[in-house]
């Protein structure tokens, strides 16, 4: 049983049955890495500078409509820069499509649930992907936090309205 097929087992579950509870949120369906790219520009950096290097991390989302109402295609960007003291010593950029089903969700509230709740929802696994990718180019465990998908939101629907 899938992932998905699970969680809606379990919402299932937990309402007795009842089918028009499990049929309210979002579905992810497919999802994929798109694109992947990593640069080590400076090659190996010293043990004793793996210490001072700090990580940046950026994100973008863009949510399009698939050719069924109800279906959309959710395209996450995240790059990872490590900087030693002003300069940039690794980066990791991904693009990542999730296709995602909307059922039962408002038309006011759609936009919302495409660029936060679905990005955060996916993002454990895209910080494992540049996890390992900067483990892989010998760095230290790249720490960090997600985006703040929400802030970009609400800073986004602000320059809108403006």
């Amino acid at each position: 049983m899938s992932e998905q097929e699970t969680v809606e087992q379990q919402v299932a579950d937990e309402n007795e049955g009842s089918m028009e509870s499990a049929q309210i949120g979002f579905f992810v369906g497919r999802h994929y890495l798109c694109d992947l790219s990593v640069e080590n520009p400076t090659g190996r950096v010293e043990d004793t500078q793996l210490q001072e290097i700090v990580y940046a991390l950026d994100g973008s989302v863009n949510a399009k409509q698939l050719g069924e109402e109800g279906l959309f295609l959710v395209e996450l960007g995240l790059r990872l820069t490590a900087i030693l003291r002003d300069r940039v010593v690794f980066m990791v950029e991904i693009t990542y499509r999730v296709e995602v089903e909307l059922r039962g969700i408002p038309e006011p509230v759609q936009p919302f649930t495409l660029g936060v709740s679905v990005p955060e929802w996916i993002f454990p696994l895209l910080q494992e992907i540049l996890q390992r990718n900067a483990a892989y180019a010998g760095y230290p465990e790249a720490i960090f936090n997600a985006p703040d998908y929400r802030g970009k939101y609400v800073a986004n629907q602000e320059s809108r309205a403006v």
